[in-house]
């Protein structure tokens, strides 16, 4: 879209709308904002209204979806813990999640990719279970296919890393 509409915010230079939504934890608010960017939506087809044409999967997208798609793993985090004051055990938690995107070509799967970055280098997310403190996107990079979809054989995968931080409270 050219034109602003009310609720819809642009970031890196991508129209997301503004959700008022708290997710349960990073991985859901990251897909939340994926969802709620229409250029994201546009790009990679998703309409949740078919398993087919579901596009962002936790570890393994379903067998029968329709390219391009994308799944996200949790792969490494670590945890410092604070000195607790009265009932409260503050901690810092950094990790990486890791989102593959798999589409058939390789240009589109770089340009999926990069929208992905784009899109989620610095989201204002907000979930339950702490307070996000960073999130940026590394050097992207490619992976052979039969590492990650042997349904599709002429697929192409592109990985993007992100470190995150995020401030939790117990």
């Amino acid at each position: 879209m050219s034109l602003l509409t009310p609720g819809f915010s642009v970031v890196f230079g991508l129209e997301s709308a503004h959700s008022s939504e708290t997710y349960p934890d990073l991985p859901a608010a990251m897909i939340g904002h994926l969802r709620a960017t229409p250029a994201v939506v546009t790009a990679f087809g998703e309409n949740r209204a078919a398993l087919a044409t579901t596009k962002f999967w936790a570890d393994s997208a379903r067998r029968g979806v329709i390219l391009p798609w994308a799944v996200y793993e949790e792969t490494d985090s670590d945890i410092t813990y604070m000195t607790t004051t009265g009932s409260v055990a503050p901690s810092i938690e950094t990790g990486q999640i890791r989102f593959k995107v798999v589409s058939d070509e390789k240009k589109m799967a770089r340009d999926l990719g990069r929208l992905l970055a784009e899109t989620l280098n610095d989201a204002p997310l907000v979930f339950d279970d702490g307070l996000l403190m960073n999130l940026r996107a590394r050097t992207p990079f490619s992976v052979p296919i039969a590492h990650v979809c042997a349904d599709h054989p002429t697929a192409y995968a592109r990985v993007i890393v992100f470190d995150y931080m995020v401030n939790r409270s117990s």
